[in-house]
């Protein structure tokens, strides 16, 4: 019961904290791992495409910002990205919350 926007808040604050997180894991680039693209990078893409705030995340992140980047760049990714998400970042189909 109450006002929802509470709830709302206390996502994004607590995703954002958790990019921070792996923000500060980053030692070497431009992917995860260093030079070699893995599966991890490829999950990271696809959740950050969900992000609420990409110039947050642009500003907070850049090393995840370049690692997703880097990976949407690979001619597959690429593909899937434009086809689920459009050009760009971001899910453009939902709208913020």
């Amino acid at each position: 019961t109450g006002d929802p926007a509470g709830v709302a808040a206390a996502a994004r604050d607590f995703i954002d904290r958790n990019y921070l997180i792996l923000e500060a894991a980053f030692d070497r680039g431009p992917f995860i791992l260093g030079d070699v693209l893995s599966v991890t990078d490829i999950y990271v893409w696809m959740l950050t495409q969900w992000h609420h705030d990409f110039d947050w995340l642009a500003k907070r992140c850049p090393r995840i910002t370049e690692c997703i980047l880097a990976a949407m760049e690979r001619p597959a990714i690429s593909l899937v990205h434009n086809d689920q998400f459009g050009p760009g970042l971001g899910l453009k189909a939902l709208p913020p919350f």
